[in-house]
């Protein structure tokens, strides 16, 4: 998770909320950034920690899912909402912190595929 206040501010703000109930507990947005990092920085590869990550975002809305696939040894993320609606405001906050979290990622010894 990227340690910046400011971006769990704007990304509370973009979400409109700072707690979430899931399942019967209330997490803090900041607790979902944790999970997330954790699923993408501990996952066998890159590939895994992706798709670990990707499934963790419909966790801030159950509308928003997050598609990966792989060709050519390139691996492209696409950003959808259930019945094709307009992505939420806080779509590029996510991937702007996904591109953090792939930084912490190089620094684990993993492979990248």
């Amino acid at each position: 998770m990227i340690d910046n206040k400011d971006f769990t501010s704007q990304l509370a703000q973009d979400l409109g909320s700072t707690h979430f109930i899931i399942g019967n507990k209330r997490w803090h947005i900041k607790e979902l950034l944790s999970v997330q990092s954790i699923l993408l920085c501990n996952a066998p590869s890159l590939k895994d920690g992706i798709l670990w990550w990707s499934k963790s975002v419909s966790l801030f809305d159950r509308m928003l899912y997050v598609e990966s696939k792989s060709c050519s040894g390139f691996l492209s993320l696409t950003f959808h909402t259930h019945g094709n609606l307009s992505l939420p405001s806080f779509t590029y906050s996510i991937a702007q912190n996904l591109l953090a979290l792939l930084g912490r990622f190089t620094e684990f010894h993993h492979s990248w595929l």
